[in-house]
């Protein structure tokens, strides 16, 4: 696993001290938020931002059976955004608390003694939006709830909110070295975005990948029209009960943002959004065709929604799989409880 030291200078650049920025993270994944009950991260998020900034406007929408939270800091012609999800997969604990073990986060059931999913996924993401809207003056950020049921909260979102910001960073992805170029076949950013970003890529010991998985970043990339990503944010083995959040990883993926906003500033990268190109064939599965589909996945394909802890192959060609797949929403519910798109445009 690579190692990245969080050096002084960086720290006196954020102006803040590394045991606040971790005091910051650990309180982040003390709050619970199970997808659908999500009430208090977003009180949570809300009472954060109002203490730390000034100038700064909230907006509370009901959209899609629930709370998208937009904030607004400062006045610009264009801004920087970031945005991350409110929800997790872990349902609530009466017990839970967050341990530190070295270098780690971890949660426990402290009722029953036994390790519980701390909700890295997406709380590492809360956690960086939080540090970044407070250390950049002007600047826009938009939390979305219910994407761990496929993107429900950043599908409705609200279209005028992202018309003046240059580009959006979220961080929603297992690991500690992918910064997402692509997800089911969406192209998220252009030529000009990745050369802007590589040196401090390389910097910070991180890689293009074109295999992302599905989230939020990609539901606003039709309403947006400018580059996107999805960055790895330091958690492992998520949707498990060993899920876990290594601090240096995760300090090391905000420092990759903050870096890319002071680099790109208030500057607006377009890139337009554009329809993926699916192949199709014919599947017939109990004497019914299933839409043409001629398979799930690539059988080289490696990447869930946020991976699923563990490189493997998986041959998604087995009928069995079919059983999970919600042919309304095209996602695919693996044994993980992973929603990962059904089509991809590379066979």
């Amino acid at each position: 696993m690579r190692k990245t030291k969080i050096t002084k200078s960086i720290l006196n650049i954020w102006n803040m001290s590394e045991d606040t920025m971790i005091d910051n993270l650990e309180q982040t994944l003390e709050i619970q938020s199970v997808s659908g009950n999500e009430e208090r991260m977003n009180t949570f998020i809300i009472e954060k931002i109002k203490y730390d900034n000034e100038d700064v406007t909230i907006v509370t929408e009901q959209q899609a059976g629930g709370t998208n939270i937009y904030v607004t800091k400062g006045k610009a012609d264009v801004y920087p955004c970031v945005v991350a999800h409110t929800d997790t997969v872990h349902d609530f604990v009466k017990g839970y608390c967050v341990r530190r073990l070295g270098n780690n986060f971890y949660a426990m059931d402290s009722t029953k003694m036994e390790q519980v999913g701390v909700g890295g996924d997406d709380k590492v993401g809360i956690w960086a939006a939080l540090e970044c809207i407070k250390k950049f003056d002007n600047i826009k950020a938009a939390f979305f709830h219910s994407e761990e049921r496929g993107c429900v909260g950043s599908k409705a979102a609200t279209p005028e909110f992202f018309q003046n910001v240059g580009y959006i960073l979220q961080t929603d992805r297992r690991g500690n070295d992918d910064f997402v170029t692509k997800i089911g076949g969406v192209n998220l950013m252009s030529k000009k975005f990745k050369k802007a970003v590589k040196p401090l890529l390389d910097k910070h010991g991180f890689e293009f990948q074109d295999n992302g998985g599905l989230t939020d970043v990609k539901a606003l990339k039709p309403i947006s029209n400018v580059c996107v990503t999805n960055i790895s944010s330091g958690y492992y083995r998520p949707h498990s009960d060993q899920e876990y959040v290594n601090i240096t990883d995760a300090m090391n993926t905000l420092s990759l943002m903050m870096g890319i906003i002071e680099k790109l500033g208030e500057t607006k990268y377009e890139h337009k959004y554009q329809e993926p190109v699916y192949s199709y064939g014919d599947i017939s599965y109990g004497g019914y065709n299933v839409y043409g589909q001629r398979s799930l996945f690539p059988k080289s394909f490696n990447d869930g929604i946020e991976d699923v802890g563990t490189k493997q192959e998986e041959i998604f060609d087995d009928y069995d799989h079919i059983h999970n797949v919600d042919w309304h929403t095209n996602l695919f519910k693996d044994s993980w409880g992973y929603l990962n798109p059904v089509y991809s445009d590379t066979f």
